[in-house]
């Protein structure tokens, strides 16, 4: 059987008419939230390599066209590439598996960057 990576994510279903969370964005879980345990799954991920590169930034979202994807940071900085997106594990060649998880309601505006207000929609 083939080595697998599962990454799961939310998406944001209802924006409360807030500016800082738009309609259909999405985040990897599991997604922090104030004065809450964080919601969602933990990630699966197929090799220590990999989990540390995309703790590390390393390997981040994509989140400049609509497609939810992986890109591979070459100045490991938030600016994601213009480049095709991976799909395998570059340490350990596992497949990656982008799963929806979550639908999530913004229900206030964030106090602190980083942190938001959010509740499970339902799926």
């Amino acid at each position: 059987m083939r080595k697998e990576c599962k990454l799961y994510y939310g998406v944001i279903v209802d924006s409360g008419g807030f500016s800082w969370a738009s309609q259909g964005s999405r985040s990897v879980e599991p997604v922090r939230v104030e004065t809450k345990e964080p919601l969602g799954r933990e990630p699966e991920f197929c090799c220590k390599d990999f989990e540390e590169a995309f703790h590390d930034d390393c390997i981040h979202i994509n989140r400049v066209s609509s497609e939810f994807t992986l890109v591979i940071s070459p100045n490991f900085q938030y600016m994601p590439l213009k480049e095709k997106p991976i799909k395998y594990c570059p340490f350990c060649s596992a497949k990656i598996i982008l799963i929806e998880d979550l639908h999530l309601k913004v229900i206030r505006t964030p106090i602190e960057r980083h942190e938001y207000h959010l509740e499970i929609a339902g799926k």
